[in-house]
């Protein structure tokens, strides 16, 4: 979650589009934004070694071909939940804009059905989340969509002292998950040298 952030657009590839979520210094935008994540399993997209990629790089050609010149697909929350289109949008940080799409079927069952139980129970927590928000897609990017396979001592396996952590090695999904895989391999490493 981005205190006075914005929704930026991180995409890499023409054709493709990806949001991100970011704060400035001062956190003054006026704004927040907040990632909601799915865990997506390698049975869900067939298991094969890049199916990951592959499942990533289907929803960021659909984000692009949705909103079109990279704009971004957007739907108020209450519109994603009651499955209705917006006739317009609300101001959003994105540039360079938003265009109103119904989102409901954006994302395979395994992935919208746990989102909306998330939404539900945000607004349970902090009443007027469904209300108030937008819902902007995709967010393809908030862990690799490989994973490192690690030995028991959380070094890569076969590369004894080589040790990938993070978003990037596919062990988290986000600053905080980050942070924590990064400190598990740092005491399993300091166990072998103690």
């Amino acid at each position: 979650m981005c205190p006075g952030g914005m929704v930026i657009n991180a995409t890499s590839e023409a054709g493709k589009l990806v949001t991100n979520g970011m704060s400035m210094s001062h956190r003054a935008s006026g704004l927040a934004n907040a990632g909601i994540v799915a865990t997506v399993a390698p049975d869900d997209f067939g298991g094969g070694p890049l199916g990951g990629i592959e499942f990533q790089e289907a929803l960021e050609k659909k984000g692009y071909e949705l909103g079109g010149n990279y704009l971004v697909p957007a739907q108020t929350l209450r519109g994603f939940v009651d499955g209705k289109e917006d006739a317009s949008l609300p101001r959003v940080s994105y540039r360079p804009g938003a265009r109103p799409v119904n989102l409901r079927g954006f994302f395979p069952p395994f992935v919208e059905e746990p989102l909306l139980r998330a939404m539900a129970r945000f607004d349970r927590t902090m009443p007027g989340f469904i209300e108030n928000g937008v819902f902007m897609v995709p967010e393809t990017r908030t862990s690799c969509p490989l994973q490192v396979r690690r030995a028991k001592d959380l070094s890569v396996e076969g590369f004894p002292g080589l040790y990938l952590v993070g978003e990037g090695a596919g062990w988290a999904g986000g600053i905080v998950s980050s942070a924590v895989d990064a400190l598990r391999a740092a005491e399993a490493f300091e166990n072998i040298i103690a």
